[in-house]
């Protein structure tokens, strides 16, 4: 069992995202990407180390491998706690428009990624928080994946049927 636990190698990590040529990129954000698959304390340091705005400017990259990598980092930070959701949805005016054009024009590959980040802030989000992406019209273009295979992954079904419960929950009060 490793724990990571070291904000000076997340600092290293965090400044090769920024300036670098791609390959350098590419595998910093991998490299992040990883270690916020472990717990929500290590996915925390890289948080706090300013990683999120970063990785958000990289999203708007040419490259289909960079696009990829910025999903799978943000979906593995949206599968952690609520206060790191909300560390990716307070970037919305950047977020919002570059994950739903990478769901309507971009590749399988990276459209799958960003399924994870949806169903994973659904699934592991409060109300609100799911709301912003209901409200930016994130929802309907997962349904429309539906038909493409792409959108059958449990995790995300699960959280779409949590957030179409909350939106009758709320409705019916």
């Amino acid at each position: 069992f490793f724990f990571f636990n070291d904000t000076a190698t997340t600092e290293i990590y965090t400044e090769q995202i920024v300036g670098s040529v791609r390959c350098v990129q590419e595998t910093a954000l991998r490299v992040l990407g990883n270690i916020v698959t472990g717990n929500d304390i290590e996915t925390q340091i890289v948080v706090d180390n300013g990683c999120i705005p970063l990785v958000m400017n990289l999203i708007n990259e040419q490259s289909t491998a960079i696009r990829k990598e910025v999903c799978f980092f943000l979906s593995n930070v949206a599968a952690g706690t609520q206060i790191q959701i909300e560390s990716i949805l307070t970037c919305e005016d950047t977020f919002f428009p570059k994950l739903e054009w990478i769901l309507q024009n971009d590749t399988n590959e990276v459209k799958h990624e960003a399924l994870w980040i949806i169903g994973n802030i659904f699934a592991g989000g409060n109300y609100n928080q799911s709301m912003k992406l209901v409200n930016a019209g994130l929802l309907w273009r997962v349904f429309e994946l539906f038909n493409t295979g792409l959108s059958s992954q449990s995790k995300l079904m699960k959280g779409l049927i949590a957030c179409v419960n909350d939106c009758l929950l709320y409705t019916s009060d």
